[in-house]
């Protein structure tokens, strides 16, 4: 269902947030989600989705993940977890995982920002940093 809804918004709200770090690219796409939404009490449905590139040339393992989500009002929540939706896939070189997720906020605006944790060949853990991404209804955008 997230991936018909994120084709869906493409178009209005094609928005890439993309970096590099330890041969690991990755490319998140936040969206708004009205149909989920109540904003009049005050529930804010954002989505996104997450491509994970391995530019190495040996297989890495996804392990954990940690987000800070901040909303409008600056309020702050911190997550940590194993893998990322029940998964903890294996990526070989050149391939890419794909996922997607949601986020529901109180404010019409709000921040992600986190870090993936991989295992890589020789078994050594290494952090790559996911960039802040922003979450904002499309009619905020001026």
């Amino acid at each position: 269902m997230i991936f018909y809804i994120w084709s869906y918004y493409l178009e209005a709200q094609d928005f890439v947030y993309d970096q590099t770090h330890e041969d690991v690219q990755l490319r998140i796409r936040p969206f708004y989600i009205p149909e989920k939404s109540d904003e009049k009490s005050g529930v804010f449905f954002y989505a996104y989705q997450v491509a994970i590139t391995n530019l190495a040339s040996h297989q890495i393992q996804l392990l954990m993940r940690s987000w800070t989500i901040r909303n409008g009002h600056g309020v702050t929540e911190n997550i940590q977890g194993k893998g990322v939706n029940g998964q903890t896939p294996m990526i070989d070189p050149g391939e890419t995982f794909y996922y997607s997720s949601f986020c529901p906020l109180a404010t019409p605006t709000g921040n992600m920002r986190g870090s993936y944790l991989f295992k890589g060949h020789r078994g050594n853990h290494f952090s790559v940093p996911v960039p802040v991404f922003f979450f904002r209804k499309p009619d905020t955008f001026h």
